[in-house]
């Protein structure tokens, strides 16, 4: 199985590496006979995004596992879904998993959650993973947090 995961940054330096270790974390990378690529799509970034996220992906020398970080000068998510999608990532990529840049996992299962969904679904083009508020990780909520919290669960 062949997986293509793109990662879309806009001046996420300070994010970038702990996405990248979250990702490298996921289970899938460690099934047998699944060959992944990385693309970093950083998009108009004014900061040290590229340079931070290719020092960090020089730490991994993983098996079946390739990467690029790819650096847009025009700005923009849908610029830069496009360009993952059509320049970027590869044809025989049988699924292709996008996420943002600042994206926290909720566990290292997720990218292989969404590939059993899809597996499973045959009538599935798209799985999503629950989608959960910042503000959940605070230790000390607020009122706010919690009324937040409640209605949009």
């Amino acid at each position: 199985m062949k997986v293509s995961i793109g990662v879309l940054a806009y001046n996420e330096e300070n994010t970038i590496v702990s996405t990248i270790k979250q990702i490298l974390l996921q289970d899938i990378f460690y099934l047998v006979g699944t060959e992944i690529e990385l693309i970093i799509i950083a998009n108009g970034c004014t900061d040290n995004t590229v340079r931070t996220a290719e020092e960090e992906l020089l730490k991994y020398k993983l098996k079946n596992f390739s990467y690029n970080v790819v650096n847009l000068k025009q700005a923009g998510k849908s610029n830069a879904w496009n360009e993952y999608v059509h320049t970027y990532s590869s044809r025989d990529s049988e699924y292709y998993v996008l996420v943002d840049a600042d994206i926290e996992f909720g566990s290292d299962n997720v990218v292989k959650r969404l590939i059993e969904t899809l597996i499973e679904t045959s009538e599935a083009n798209v799985a999503i993973d629950q989608i959960r508020k910042d503000i959940e990780q605070q230790k000390k909520k607020s009122l706010f947090s919690y009324i937040s919290l409640k209605l949009s669960a």
